[in-house]
């Protein structure tokens, strides 16, 4: 995982729109009761298709 990378943002429903995106940050620290760490992505969104505060999930791309 590193800044680059390519991502799909999959947002539940009821939008329907996945979103092309590029990881921008990887937060270094890990949550280890959750198994989890942040990822800051540019997500272009210029129709404001997507609003702020939605559920969403992160595909990366060639990330194993």
């Amino acid at each position: 995982m590193r800044p680059g990378v390519a991502a799909t943002v999959v947002p539940e429903k009821p939008f329907t729109r996945e979103v092309a995106a590029t990881v921008a940050a990887v937060d270094p620290v890990v949550d280890s009761a959750a198994g989890t760490f942040g990822v800051l992505v540019y997500l272009p969104n210029p129709r404001r298709e997507l609003p702020g505060g939605i559920r969403c999930k992160l595909r990366l791309q060639g990330v194993q």
